[in-house]
């Protein structure tokens, strides 16, 4: 009874640490998607993407592929990205898929004189790819 007991808390144990390691990996891309929105860097934040990765907006606005989303971001040549942040609220992992929810708040500099605030909740859907790591699916706004 004794060694089932123990047999049972090891794999308890290893699986929370699996559990939080890619916990932490999801925690981290985000982050580093965070500065580079605040570079906008356009290219690197593509290359977060995966090949038919999707960038979502409000009333169905979406933007497929990595290029594509590069194009795009870089059409903002007017906008200054004084400040972005996220904070997660949940992650849910169901095999090599993570569902990551959470709050995003941003400033901006229009046209070097109006400054917008958006802010607002996000869901990013992460899925993990032998050799690639974690890419990213589709981000976009969650409720």
């Amino acid at each position: 009874m004794r060694f089932k007991y123990l047999l049972f808390t090891c794999i308890l144990l290893m699986v929370l640490a699996c559990q939080s390691h890619r916990e932490m990996a999801i925690r981290s891309l985000m982050q580093r998607y965070d500065q580079l929105i605040l570079k906008m860097d356009g290219p690197a934040i593509a290359a977060l993407y995966l090949p038919d990765g999707q960038l979502l907006g409000e009333n169905n606005f979406q933007v497929k592929g990595p290029q594509a989303i590069q194009e795009f971001l870089s059409s903002f040549k007017n906008v200054q990205v004084l400040s972005n942040t996220s904070t997660t609220e949940s992650i849910v992992f169901k095999k090599d898929t993570a569902i990551q929810r959470g709050f995003y708040r941003q400033s901006a500099l229009i046209n070097g004189k109006d400054t917008v605030y958006p802010k607002g909740n996000f869901v990013a859907k992460w899925v993990k790819k032998p050799g690639q790591g974690w890419r990213i699916a589709s981000w976009g706004p969650g409720k």
